[in-house]
């Protein structure tokens, strides 16, 4: 057994690590349990069962808990939040009384332990028990918080620690990440890569200051380019995370193009528009072309023409349908006859019902990859592996549902709350109600390896 930095490191860069470890521990097999709604917990249960299902997040945390120095002192721990993860996922690996064999699912627990070890962290002092939350804003704020541990814990090894670990690492492929990952890690600011060659070799890019550097477009203009949010690497990021890249044009400027890079945790896509109806659809206009009221360096008015794509795809995709949008200028008449009552100064929130095709299988559009990305053929296949349902017509309240494959098996269940159904695979492509009450919210896509 080794810190949890130690262990961290060894299964993001040592492939041997991760291979020697799956071969010789069966995954736990998850018996299906529901969790009771005490206290309109709904938001934070259907995240959590979407989660258990992602069997590569189930892997991580399986492969941390096996191979971690435990904490003798609970109240002590500087992870707190991967801890309770843990331990709530413990209530799923259980044994079945024979009565219960039937249907192959267990006992609905509450999960008062969870609730009240999350409740006392500051990122999620806002919660009330009784008060319903966002499903979607929870998701976002768990996997925030799990990244800052798992960074926090390999900031906090000691020198001994590192040399061990080193020494004991043969391939000098992986010493060499490691290292340079140690690097990153020691810099105040956050994670950098000296250059973009390490994702794309073609890429003449170098770096002209800590913001930013000059790329080399394909007219031959200089483009400059720079990140705005940088991230050190942690498990959730080798599973969730993904990058944008938005390229601006503006004339008369020195640089024909700025380009920013953002990453992302989850793909947040506007589906109100009228000729959005397919996820596919809400992906293109991701990256239509935005037109931009503009200054240019001589001071004259320009428009200025923005285009987001997607840079770096991340091994499972986590896909946010924004089903709520502030309308201005409602009145009261008009409120209480479409049954909305969010009154937000001189307008409200209004859930957008209409429904959004998907299938089990997922090609993301070329035309929403960077062309520095399309160039090294990247694999855009996925597949679908959860689907979170938001019931209701306000953003305020409702209840929350879950689908999730059962991997293993190749079957999928719904989950409401201590309710569990078996289901077939078309009825998840068809969840959503007709009358627009019920609608997918949250959909989980896992890239299918070639």
């Amino acid at each position: 057994l080794e810190p949890l930095g130690v262990v961290l490191l060894r299964s993001m860069f040592d492939k041997n690590f991760q291979k020697a470890f799956v071969n010789s521990n069966k995954l736990p097999k998850i018996v299906p349990r529901g969790l009771v709604n005490t206290g309109n917990i709904c938001f934070m249960s259907s995240i959590l069962q979407l989660l258990l299902y992602c069997q590569p997040f189930f892997q991580s945390l399986n492969i941390i808990s096996s191979k971690t120095i435990q904490s003798l002192n609970k109240s002590s721990s500087t992870t707190p939040l991967i801890d309770a993860v843990i331990e709530l996922f413990k209530n799923f690996n259980i044994k079945l009384d024979d009565d219960k064999l039937g249907n192959g699912f267990g006992d609905s627990f509450v999960p008062e332990q969870f609730y009240k070890e999350i409740s006392q962290h500051s990122r999620f002092s806002h919660l009330q028990w009784g008060q319903q939350e966002d499903a979607e804003e929870f998701f976002g704020y768990l996997l925030d918080g799990l990244h800052e541990e798992f960074i926090s814990s390999v900031k906090n090894l000691k020198d001994n620690d590192i040399k061990m670990l080193l020494d004991s690492i043969t391939s000098e492929e992986v010493r060499t990440l490691i290292k340079q990952s140690l690097e990153n890690f020691s810099n105040e600011e956050d994670f950098k890569s000296k250059n973009e060659s390490n994702n794309n070799n073609n890429n003449s890019s170098s770096l002209t200051s800590d913001d930013g550097w000059h790329e080399v477009g394909n007219n031959k203009k200089k483009v400059s380019a720079k990140r705005t949010v940088e991230v050190k690497p942690s498990p959730i990021r080798q599973l969730f995370g993904g990058q944008f890249r938005s390229v601006l044009d503006v004339p008369k400027q020195r640089e024909s193009q700025s380009i920013t890079l953002d990453p992302f945790q989850q793909v947040q896509l506007d589906i109100s528009d009228d000729n959005i109806n397919t996820l596919e659809d809400a992906f293109k206009h991701l990256s239509q072309v935005e037109e931009l009221q503009y200054k240019s360096d001589d001071g004259s008015d320009v428009i200025a023409k923005k285009q987001t794509f997607i840079d770096k795809l991340p091994e499972v995709l986590i896909v946010h349908l924004k089903r709520f949008s502030f309308v201005n200028k409602s009145s009261q008449n008009d409120d209480l006859k479409n049954g909305y009552s969010n009154h937000l100064h001189s307008g409200r929130i209004e859930k957008i019902g209409k429904k959004i095709k998907y299938d089990h299988d997922f090609t993301i559009p070329t035309d929403c990859i960077s062309s520095a990305t399309r160039k090294f053929n990247p694999n855009l296949n996925y597949k679908l592996i959860g689907v979170v349902y938001h019931h209701g017509i306000s953003s305020e309240g409702g209840h929350y549902t879950v689908d999730v494959l059962r991997k293993e098996l190749g079957e999928w269940i719904r989950i409401d709350d201590t309710k569990i159904t078996k289901l077939k695979a078309q009825e998840v492509l068809s969840g959503d109600n007709d009358n627009n009450v019920k609608t997918a919210y949250i959909l989980m896509y896992q890239k299918v390896n070639n």
